[in-house]
């Protein structure tokens, strides 16, 4: 494109005149010559379209062909969109881009999958009831392994959109008894999809909530979500060396 206006800006020059009138002055030459080969889909490689045009590869047009400032002025009709790339950009109209198809339905699917834990307290405590949905009852480890180290469980279940994580603490156990001096000072979450690490937060419950006088809850936001099918918890710092635990892990996912 370039290389042609060069050649025909100098062929303009040496139009020969009739009656001291150009036969067609240059601006309008150019800009029939211009409109004519983007008609014909000619113009500069960059399929993304001219400077200023939002994608729709016609100076002042966006990206949907509309003169509208679109919502997300960086998307692309066709590419994916959404939590986990679910959805698809889709022009409504010329001056209309939506998200279509994005999933949104929101579920905790943590009883979906399975569990294990580094070690379990009693029997009548098992990692099990850590995704039962009851928050009255709680996984008991049996406190730090040997030399302090931290007490480990894991989630393992199938590739979800991950959105939000929980780790819901001993504050609403049946046994009043248990619900605080049984915690930890630190739960570090990590994500995993296959053997790939996507996600890791340390958060730090050293501090009681001043309402129930139990750890807090943990709760981790994933904007955009997160494709993963395991969760590794890290529970640090035990308050009590003889066991530790938490009620309930909630995992939030979309789907369509």
């Amino acid at each position: 494109m370039v290389f042609f206006s060069g050649i025909l800006e100098r062929l303009l020059v040496e139009i020969p005149t009739l009656q001291g009138e150009v036969y067609m002055s240059k601006k309008v030459f150019m800009g029939t010559l211009c409109a004519g080969l983007l008609a014909l889909g000619c113009g500069d490689d960059d399929s993304s379209g001219m400077a200023g045009d939002g994608g729709s590869g016609v100076s002042g047009l966006n990206a949907c062909g509309g003169t509208a400032i679109l919502s997300d002025a960086t998307a692309v009709p066709g590419q994916p969109c959404g939590a986990c790339d679910t959805g698809i950009w889709t022009c409504v109209d010329e001056d209309t881009l939506e998200c279509a198809n994005e999933a949104t339905v929101v579920a905790n699917v943590a009883a979906g999958g399975t569990v294990e834990a580094s070690s379990t307290f009693d029997p009548k405590f098992p990692k099990e009831l850590s995704i039962d949905d009851n928050l009255g009852t709680a996984w008991f480890s049996s406190g730090p392994k040997e030399g302090g180290a931290p007490s480990t469980y894991t989630w393992t279940g199938s590739s979800s959109c991950i959105t939000s994580i929980d780790v819901l603490s001993l504050s609403t156990h049946d046994n009043v008894n248990f619900r605080n001096g049984f915690g930890f000072g630190t739960i570090t979450v990590d994500v995993f999809d296959g053997q790939e690490r996507v996600a890791q937060s340390v958060e730090d419950v050293s501090q009681n909530d001043p309402q129930t006088q139990s750890d807090p809850n943990v709760s981790v936001t994933y904007e955009g979500g997160v494709q993963a099918d395991r969760i590794v918890l890290s529970l640090a710092d035990h308050e009590s060396d003889l066991c530790g635990g938490f009620s309930e892990l909630v995992i939030n996912a979309v789907s369509n």
